[in-house]
């Protein structure tokens, strides 16, 4: 046998360690422990947050918001927030995507599309990262037609409209009715009155007209409006269209030369006939707002019926105009129910009534343009919505002494959008 080598033993050695080193260093890089700084399959909102596929508020779940993170793809993977339990293709802001089994807005589910960048939740939060991301979130969310299994509303028994108040985490699977767009559950709603009621005020000259007490209660129960601020002179100018008599043009006129913004509550017939007029009021800065699709009794709807005709509006407007309908509604013939009340809300709408009107709608009853002033003016209140008809050729005619009258009294016109109750 040859004399042992004295160096082996520590050549051996030598080996071993570099051995155990590269094996080390191969499961550190694998482990994306070697200097890997980048966020892998989608940018986090914030390192704070932490690096990597669904860093994004709580690990993989989607939110409505353009381009949220998580998974690689705009929307996260996952069925919870968000109007949506299905995969489907991340529509932004209130656009609508696909979806499987129905149009998916906004929706849960792993999304289609580039590699995930998030707003900037900075500008919302200096230090807390999550909050910004849920701000960010609140300010992309939508509503609208939702994920897989449910078709026009929710996926898996998730709940539509416009539901923003959680910051994107909105009504996942498990809230509200399979398919509906609603997220109040059928208990909550067999509970409330499905009675028809008919609004109307009776009119109380320049003092405000009063309603009964348990008529009010219904109304603030779902933020419903009719009158404003009893000590502020503030008057709201508000118009309802179901169909074009030639005289909103003129009327806009009026409004343009004062300087007067008004609400024009339309319908879907409206829409569809007088798709220039309605790109007018945009363009001159007034509000558009919810008359219904097809201008049916609410009360005397389904659930379905009545989502179908609120929500078919929005969708209508959306792809005529390319702009979203004002979240005011008007229930057509003034008709309600308690039960309506709470659909319109739950669907994300303020229900305006009103504290002045006349039969201006009739064009066959007889008028002049001296008694629609009159019936105008005489009756003005601080607080007072407006509700006139374009319609009447009457109403066009003294529509500017009305505003000037008007002014020449003390009062000011504002706007459904700063509402003082």
């Amino acid at each position: 046998m040859p004399p042992l080598n004295s160096k082996a033993p520590l050549l051996a050695t030598r080996v071993l360690f570099y051995l155990a080193l590269a094996v080390m260093l191969a499961a550190m890089s694998a482990l994306g422990l070697c200097g890997c700084a980048a966020a892998r399959g989608g940018k986090a909102v914030d390192m704070k947050i932490g690096p990597g596929a669904g860093a994004l508020i709580g690990g993989g779940a989607a939110y409505a918001s353009k381009n949220a993170g998580g998974g690689g793809g705009k929307a996260g993977a996952g069925g919870g927030d968000a109007e949506g339990g299905g995969a489907g293709a991340q529509a932004d802001g209130n656009e609508t995507g696909s979806g499987a089994g129905g149009d998916g807005a906004d929706g849960g589910g792993s999304g289609d599309g580039e590699s995930g960048d998030v707003p900037d939740s900075n500008k919302y939060s200096d230090s807390n990262a999550d909050k910004g991301a849920e701000q960010a979130a609140a300010d992309g969310a939508s509503g609208g037609s939702g994920g897989a299994g449910g078709g026009e509303g929710d996926g898996a028994g998730g709940s539509g409209g416009a539901d923003t108040d959680n910051g994107g985490e909105t009504d996942g699977v498990g809230a509200g009715s399979a398919g509906s767009a609603f997220s109040l559950t059928q208990e909550e709603l067999n509970a409330l009155s499905s009675e028809k009621v008919e609004w109307g005020v009776r009119l109380n000259g320049r003092a405000q007209p009063q309603i009964s007490g348990d008529t009010q209660k219904t109304l603030d129960k779902y933020d419903a409006i009719y009158i404003g601020n009893a000590d502020k002179p503030l008057l709201y100018l508000t118009f309802d269209l179901g169909y074009e008599n030639g005289y909103t043009d003129s009327i806009l006129n009026t409004l343009k030369k004062r300087g007067v913004h008004a609400a024009f509550f339309i319908t879907g017939h409206y829409l569809e006939s007088q798709p220039d007029i309605v790109n007018r009021m945009i363009e001159e800065g007034h509000i558009v707002a919810n008359h219904s699709l097809k201008h049916t009794s609410f009360p005397d709807d389904t659930d379905d019926e009545l989502a179908a005709d609120i929500l078919g509006l929005e969708d209508a407007f959306r792809e005529s105009t390319g702009k979203d309908l004002s979240k005011f509604i008007r229930p057509p013939s003034g008709e309600y129910s308690e039960r309506s009340l709470a659909l319109s809300a739950d669907l994300g709408y303020t229900t305006v009534m009103w504290s002045f009107a006349y039969v201006d709608y009739d064009e066959n009853q007889t008028v002049t343009i001296e008694y629609a002033y009159k019936k105008i003016t005489e009756n003005l209140h601080n607080g007072a919505i407006i509700l006139l008809h374009t319609v009447n050729k009457e109403n066009a005619l003294a529509l500017e002494r009305v505003i000037v009258t008007a002014w020449d009294s003390g009062f000011i016109f504002s706007t459904l959008d700063k509402f003082l109750p």
